[in-house]
């Protein structure tokens, strides 16, 4: 009961927390739910016990899940309508949101109106329109026009950002692309729009930087201020994400106690009375949240500064936890899907830990250590900072390693080093936004922005080219951060005296799940069927380790499957070396992605069927096996190799008639097949009928559980007599979505689904994941 009444909100939030988390991953009946909740509250409102403060959170957890159904519902139900007119062209009617340049015109974003095609939506969501022209629309404008419905596509392959569920959340639902033909109308509105004038100030700074402070960290300044990131140099975002200061850019707690700071002196010098002058500072606060777009951290930064300022005006006592607590519980009920926004959960998580450790760590280090008892004065700062940056470190950890892959080490340090000067870099930005029409001012101040945003710039290189600065750690398992956990609790205990005993043990069971669950974990195989498009690429992880890829997908100006896909994949399975790289044939969408993947991961070995083939692809591949010094390895039939103790390789094709007479590239394909203790995979490249034929003296030797169809499912591929001989219980159809050659042939599909249990296409299904433990097969969720 104490605890309630001291932190009344944290109480109330953790419920909110974890209904929503509860419906997220349940699905429940909301009217449930509502009778749940109504009853737990009877029972509250008649029960005067310690039982009650129980049955109150019960049904505060109760109404959020109830809560957050209703709203997933609803946004459900609106995106299978979208979904549902899906490249279908509509008509468009919405207000101007933002309206930004792109590389063939422009991107406009608009809060919906109407989108009307067989069927009429007047929901309230949000959608982009791509027009290679468009008439100048300003925020608050009404555009109006015609053009084809696009759904966002979500993962593709493992390692891939979902782009859908990260739009959803805001709930941005989809994309127009204009019709040529019919130029879109604009109305223009005739009212004082407040989205109007931030975007105008946000547009008046951005010039201010760039004429006062120039290339390439006026966008820096930009972002740090309005919080608009899309100007920042590449190379700059590039270091600030290696050196694990990428939050610095994120306008939070930092740039909100400078404009706390300008509020409170405006504030003074007006002679504002005291509490009245909260009005001014709330106000001030509410304008910068919008200037800087409404971001969580801006926010959550904003709402606990004003409810600290207006605790001795309500004679409360400002409890630091009720503050972050009364913040998040404001962004959940306006959003519950804020719960799952990366952004959120950075940006609190940071904040509590900071808070937590940082006194934790002051409370139980030895005396001489504690940062207030550091008598030289730079020092105490730099420690204090370094202390600040560790209690920060040790909550975000968990989720920069899963959404990221990488724990960066270097950030503790770069911290140290680049947090004050961003500082300094912050209140120079605002002396500019305030007083560049001071000539003298503004020309001080922007050389001085320029000079600090260098020096940044070579810290954040510096830090980000350090070796082994970084802990890749690729896809993380629950398991992995259930130790993490339990470690961070170890070290809480071990630190305070009269708790060691216990630290020790929490230590010892941390130690023991980071051995002995690995260990007991049944070795098995990995096969990936990789969305390359109108491609193919199949990345296997063998028990001992050992990798091979078998194929990259296409190269072209669209398209790099190498840079976009495979190593994203690579980076996602913590691959770091690739044992083996198979080019099935000399066609760019087998081979292209190879050129990004050999230029990126190391490669041991490549097998080649050795066509004399001149394409550019082909030979730009040659010289970089040459350049990477990568083994080379021309495979031919009836070749084999041993992978591991239950895993073997065995070469059907091509023979040397094939790939020296045969005027069809496809029938020299290299067709291999994995055998895995008693289940087997067997790939085609693009196998067609003559290389079909050539196969099948075979003919039991073939049997596999597992196939690639050949030629991505075309008439040409794939043969009944060889479809019988193989007789698989998979079936994989690498094939791009509608593609130019109709890809799949439905004749193949049908032959495939007559006797073939699972029939998969990665342009449906997306990537394709197989395991196997040498006994059986089964497909891995990993979406």
């Amino acid at each position: 009961m104490d605890f309630f009444r001291r932190i009344p909100l944290v109480f109330i939030t953790s419920a909110v927390c974890l209904g929503i988390g509860f419906a997220y991953w349940f699905d429940l009946s909301v009217a449930l739910l509502a009778i749940i909740a109504f009853s737990l509250l009877i029972l509250f409102s008649f029960l005067n016990n310690p039982w009650t403060i129980g049955i109150f959170w019960s049904a505060i957890f109760c109404i959020s899940s109830g809560y957050f159904e209703l709203r997933e519902n609803q946004s459900e139900r609106l995106i299978r309508q979208l979904d549902s007119i899906d490249e279908q062209n509509v008509q468009y009617r919405g207000i101007v949101l933002e309206n930004q340049p792109t590389q063939h015109g422009r991107k406009v974003t608009l809060g919906n109106i109407s989108v009307e095609s067989n069927i009429c939506l007047e929901e309230s969501f949000i959608y982009h329109v791509y027009a290679r022209e468009m008439p100048d629309a300003f925020i608050g404008d009404t555009v109006s026009g015609k053009g084809e419905w696009n759904a966002l596509k979500g993962k593709r392959n493992p390692g891939d950002f979902d782009f859908r569920s990260f739009y959803h959340r805001k709930n941005i639902l989809g994309k127009i692309f204009q019709d040529k033909f019919v130029f879109p109308g604009v109305n223009t509105f005739s009212g004082v729009s407040i989205l109007n004038k931030m975007e105008q100030i946000r547009s008046y700074l951005k010039d201010v930087f760039n004429q006062r402070v120039g290339p390439p960290y006026a966008g820096l300044m930009s972002a740090l201020i309005t919080g608009v990131r899309s100007e920042v140099d590449p190379e700059i975002k590039d270091h600030f994400i290696a050196t694990g200061v990428v939050h610095v850019l994120a306008v939070s707690g930092l740039h909100v106690g400078y404009v706390l700071l300008i509020l409170i002196i405006f504030a003074n010098l007006l002679r504002i009375p005291w509490g009245w002058d909260r009005v001014l500072i709330g106000t001030g606060l509410a304008l910068f949240c919008m200037l800087t777009g409404g971001k969580p951290s801006v926010i959550r930064a904003s709402l606990m500064a004003m409810l600290y300022l207006l605790a001795p005006v309500m004679n409360r006592p400002a409890n630091i936890w009720n503050m972050i607590a009364a913040a998040a519980l404001f962004l959940l009920m306006w959003n519950p899907f804020y719960l799952f926004d990366m952004g959120f959960q950075l940006s609190f998580t940071a904040v509590i830990s900071i808070v937590f450790f940082y006194n934790y760590f002051n409370r139980v280090l030895p005396e001489r250590i504690k940062v207030p008892n550091i008598s030289n004065k730079p020092l105490q700062f730099i420690w204090g900072l370094f202390l600040v940056s560790l209690s920060a470190q040790i909550g975000t950890i968990p989720f920069t390693a899963v959404y990221f892959g990488k724990v960066p080490l270097t950030a503790l340090i770069a911290n140290v080093f680049i947090v004050p000067l961003i500082g300094v870099l912050v209140a120079t930005g605002f002396i500019i936004a305030l007083f560049s029409w001071i000539p003298i001012v503004g020309d001080i101040a922007g050389d001085a922005a320029w000079f600090f945003g260098r020096i940044i710039d070579i810290l954040a290189a510096f830090f980000a080219n350090m070796e082994f600065g970084i802990i890749k750690t690729g896809a993380v398992q629950f398991y992995q951060v259930c130790i993490y956990a339990l470690g961070v609790l170890a070290l809480v205990l071990i630190m305070d005296k009269t708790l060691r005993k216990k630290g020790l043990v929490v230590l010892l069971i941390s130690l023991n799940m980071h051995v002995w669950i690995p260990i007991f974990k049944k070795p098995m195989m990995d096969v990936i069927f990789l969305d390359v498009g109108q491609g193919d690429a199949a990345l296997i992880r063998f028990e001992n380790g050992k990798t091979m890829l078998i194929d990259a997908g296409q190269r072209n100006r669209w398209q790099d499957s190498g840079s976009d896909m495979i190593i994203p994949a690579l980076k996602y399975f913590n691959i770091e070396k690739l044992d083996w790289a198979v080019m099935s044939h000399p066609h760019s969408d087998h081979i292209g992605g190879f050129i990004s993947v050999m230029e990126t991961v190391k490669i041991d070995s490549v097998w080649d069927s050795h066509l004399e083939y001149g394409s550019w692809t082909y030979n730009q591949i040659l010289e970089l096996i040459t350049e990477k010094n990568i083994g080379y390895r021309t495979v031919h039939n009836s070749e084999g190799m041993q992978i591991d103790h239950k895993t073997w390789i065995q070469i059907f094709a091509p023979d040397t008639a094939f790939t020296k007479n045969q005027s069809n590239v496809n029938n020299a394909s290299i067709v291999m097949k994995i055998i895995h203790g008693k289940n087997s995979f067997l790939f085609t490249g693009d196998l067609e009928h003559e290389g079909d034929d050539f196969l099948l003296p075979y003919n039991s030797i073939l049997q596999a559980d597992v196939l690639k169809v050949g030629h991505h499912g075309s008439i040409t591929s794939t043969t009944e007599q060889l479809l019988s001989l193989i007789d698989p219980d998979w079936a994989i159809v690498s094939v791009g979505d509608k593609n130019k050659f109709s890809h799949p042939s439905p004749i193949v599909m049908e032959r495939l689904k007559k006797d073939i249990p699972n029939v998969l296409r990665t342009d449906l299904s997306q990537a394709v994941w197989l395991k196997s433990d040498g006994e059986r097969i089964w497909q891995e969720k990993w979406k």
